[in-house]
């Protein structure tokens, strides 16, 4: 598994849609490569500080900074 190019599908998919559930960044991911990822790749995700990409996560979602406005992301489905 590529590390980068997941974090940019990521990046392109919340840029596009403002938010992406964890299992259509897989689908397209896996529709488009060759090496495979599952949900569980995903999680390595979580813990990291994406708000440089303005990325959050929030629940099972990968979420654009502009969606979150007045909201605290949360973390790990807290609300």
């Amino acid at each position: 598994m590529n590390g980068n190019l997941v974090l940019d599908y990521i990046r392109a998919t919340t840029n596009l849609y403002g938010i992406a559930p964890f299992e259509k960044i897989m689908e397209i991911y896996n529709q488009q490569n060759d090496d495979q990822i599952c949900i569980e790749d995903l999680d390595a995700y979580i813990e990291q500080d994406l708000s440089e990409h303005y990325v959050y996560v929030y629940y099972e979602n990968f979420v654009h900074e502009t969606i979150l406005e007045g909201q605290e992301p949360a973390g790990h489905g807290e609300a």
